[in-house]
């Protein structure tokens, strides 16, 4: 959680709960429904390395990260040139991209000319939109991206697999979650009203539940992430 709403980089939380990460409806479940938060924003755990060609030129390695539309905002920053991602990308798959600073002073010399540019990724074509401040690297430390792209590019990004949807009996966890707590609100209120909405959400798709940290399947269901890491989900006596 971010708990400073006015400081850039201070955040607070706890990492000690049954799993990391969430999956995309579970996002969109507390975006749409934890008013404790001013804004919430989600972060593909892990930093791909995509091939991407610019103008019909060659194939080139890329690294980069599926957001959300918040990132950039609850994360307070702002474009060196062009625009960010808003809200408005969480609705539709909106086939746009920003860049980070260093990529874009060290692939395009910090030319101006790269907003509208189009590149392909698999068979997407993306646009750019914008680029990200000076120095911003995103919410993960030791880790650069080239490039940002909307979650919800993610069938496209990443295709023959959806990992945008819940569908039983499994669950696909990817997403980072960060929180901008409003002025008012402790970090134990805001915590316990995404603990209901957490819990809500499990229920209605697996029933009357409880939840164990067990490696491996026990009884019911198992939710998978992208690296293959299982949770078992244990249906309550």
């Amino acid at each position: 959680m971010l708990s400073n709403p006015d400081e850039a980089g201070m955040w607070t939380g706890r990492t000690d709960g049954e799993r990391d990460w969430l999956t995309h409806a579970e996002f969109e479940k507390l975006r749409d429904h934890a008013n404790n938060f001013s804004a919430l924003m989600a972060s593909q755990t892990s930093l791909s390395t995509w091939q991407v060609r610019f103008d019909g030129g060659e194939w080139e390695e890329a690294c980069g990260r599926l957001v959300s539309g918040g990132f950039f905002d609850v994360l307070g920053v702002s474009p060196a040139i062009g625009r960010v991602f808003t809200t408005a990308e969480d609705r539709d798959e909106t086939p746009y991209a920003v860049l980070s600073y260093n990529y874009w002073q060290r692939r395009f010399g910090g030319r101006p000319d790269v907003l509208g540019k189009t590149f392909t990724l698999h068979s997407a074509v993306l646009t750019i939109i914008g680029v990200a401040s000076r120095g911003f690297i995103g919410e993960t430390s030791r880790q650069q991206p080239d490039l940002w792209l909307p979650l919800r590019m993610q069938p496209s990004v990443f295709p023959g697999r959806d990992w945008l949807h819940d569908t039983p009996p499994s669950k696909t966890m990817w997403l980072h979650v960060f929180g901008l707590l409003k002025p008012v609100v402790s970090q134990a209120q805001a915590e316990a009203q995404a603990n209901v909405i957490f819990k809500a959400g499990l229920e209605s798709f697996y029933g009357p539940i409880c939840v164990t940290g067990t490696p491996a399947p026990v009884s019911g269901s198992a939710a998978q992430d992208p690296a293959g890491r299982a949770w078992s989900v244990r249906d309550a006596p």
